[in-house]
């Protein structure tokens, strides 16, 4: 959570798997937009993950959303795959991940 003046101003919500963490939801509110929060959430939720001993961390968005793709690339994601979103017809999922610590195959 980030927070200014006391409001809160960001949030980050994970899913925990075996070996990594899954970033569910990232929300700034449109007034902080641009200022920096939504990485600063990421990188604490990387750095959690790191603590905790996961490998990688994970997330997913919409195809639609090229400018959270960019910024998650920007980050060290890449992405995994895309899929079509079984809730909203026509939809598709992309699939990110970022390695937290070095493997052979990555």
């Amino acid at each position: 959570m980030a927070c200014e003046a006391e409001a809160v101003v960001g949030l980050l919500a994970i899913e925990r798997g075996d070996d990594h963490h899954l970033i569910f939801s990232v929300a700034v509110h449109p007034a902080s937009a641009g200022k920096g929060i939504g990485p600063r959430l990421i990188a604490e939720a990387e750095h959690r993950a790191r603590v905790a001993g996961k490998v990688r961390m994970t997330l997913y968005t919409n195809a639609l959303m090229s400018r959270n793709i960019a910024l998650y690339r920007k980050l060290g994601y890449r992405e995994t795959g895309r899929r079509p979103n079984m809730a909203r017809q026509g939809s598709t999922i992309v699939d990110m991940e970022k390695m937290l610590v070095e493997t052979p195959d990555h």
